[in-house]
């Protein structure tokens, strides 16, 4: 038994070396995902997101990287190649085809499957984030006197609301590739701080969530967690919404009330055409000659891409969700969860969420993680007695020997 015992560990060890973390830490795969939070910032000359430039560099990077993890779930893949397919087309069918718009919903697919399929070590990608995050955080603080939303950390994030929605989703993915005690509660107080100095209502409503879930769903059932975060969200869909504008919130009774005019001409736009959406890019609504985006995620996918689209992006994230917290209870990643989990809450009330980059690191390490384990199993019984040690001469022998 003891033997057995040392050959599990062994066999697990191996796995995890080989699926999990995928190919060895390499210094260009950190560098290109400390640059996520790069978001507002461009190159001199470009009109392109650094952390875009640096998310096509590491998909490029990866297509001559050895394959180092198991297939993809069956499912999963067709649905992430299916979103830019879908938006093309629709895109086609409506006579407006946004370039840029797709290339970007190309990226994210490209980011999702390159991530997913373990050709880019998990740990190199956490620690890319960490870095990022802190750094992000720390030039937001001190930025912040000149900050464009007063009072509001901004920094190279550009949005306080997409700020806070990347430091919390990112924070969860990072987490897991820290070793150290002291780096995982160092990272967990610097992103609070910076969710904090954000001042986005919605991501603090995901912070909470996810922190519920990880203290919840981590040492309890998953359906516990579920059935906590439901009533939690529940809770906070029957508080008035004018106790939102009060307090350190008061003077945010102008932007809740555009807010509520712009979620007015967003039903109404979705209506257009909904089965087939717009078409990419057209998630947009303007209000008095002024141009804003959605302030709802999932409005904004049923403007582009309709009632089809929507059904693909959310099974997407709700196949990957049950896919990881069906696993056993030994082998589940609550951060990742939590993540997955972050990415549903924010797009409900932020518009540029569910096809962001962030989210397609979230999907691609949760698909992984998913593979991975079902690919570490243990030994049977048989194999090991095989494997380890020889058969015991048998009692009989001398019956044929000559």
């Amino acid at each position: 038994m003891k033997q057995a015992s040392v050959f599990a560990k062994q066999a697990s060890a191996l796995a995890e070396s080989q699926t999990a973390e995928g190919a060895p830490v390499a210094p260009f795969v950190v560098l290109m995902f400390s640059a996520m939070f790069l978001d507002a910032v461009s190159f001199p000359g470009l009109t392109v997101p650094a952390n875009s430039i640096a998310m096509g560099l590491a998909v490029l990077y990866a297509l001559f990287a050895p394959h180092q993890g198991s297939k993809l779930p069956i499912v999963l893949a067709p649905l992430v190649v299916a979103v830019p397919v879908w938006l093309a087309t629709t895109s086609l069918l409506n006579g407006d085809f946004d370039t840029r718009r797709i290339l970007n919903i190309s990226l994210f697919a490209a980011v999702i499957l390159t991530v997913a399929s373990g050709r880019l070590n998990r740990v190199a990608i956490g620690r890319g984030l960490a870095i990022g995050l802190a750094v992000g955080i720390v030039w937001g603080a001190i930025t912040l006197p000149r900050s464009s939303y007063i009072g509001r950390l901004t920094g190279p994030f550009g949005d306080p609301n997409a700020g806070g929605f990347l430091i919390a989703v990112c924070a969860a993915l990072a987490i897991p590739a820290l070793t150290k005690r002291w780096q995982r509660m160092g990272l967990i107080a610097v992103s609070l701080a910076g969710i904090y100095l954000t001042e986005s209502r919605t991501t603090m409503l995901a912070a909470a969530i996810m922190a519920v879930w990880i203290l919840i769903g981590r040492y309890g059932s998953a359906w516990l967690g579920l059935f906590s975060v439901g009533l939690l969200m529940w809770w906070v869909s029957t508080i008035p919404q004018d106790a939102f504008a009060t307090g350190a919130f008061a003077d945010r009774a102008g932007s809740d009330a555009l807010r509520a005019r712009i979620f007015a001409l967003e039903v109404v736009d979705v209506d257009r055409n909904p089965l087939i959406g717009n078409g990419a890019g057209t998630a947009r609504i303007n209000v008095d000659g002024l141009i804003f985006f959605y302030h709802s995620s999932y409005l904004a996918i049923r403007a582009e891409a309709g009632w089809v689209g929507f059904v693909i992006i959310t099974a997407l994230l709700a196949l990957v969700f049950l896919a990881l917290i069906r696993l056993p209870r030994a082998k589940r990643n609550a951060w990742y969860e939590a993540a997955v989990l972050g990415v549903a809450v924010c797009a409900l009330n932020l518009g540029e969420v569910l096809l962001t980059l962030p989210t397609a690191v979230a999907i691609g390490l949760a698909m992984h993680h998913v593979a991975a384990q079902k690919l570490a199993k243990p030994p049977s019984r048989q194999s090991f007695r095989t494997r380890t040690a020889p058969m015991p001469p048998s009692r009989r022998k001398w019956r044929f020997s000559q």
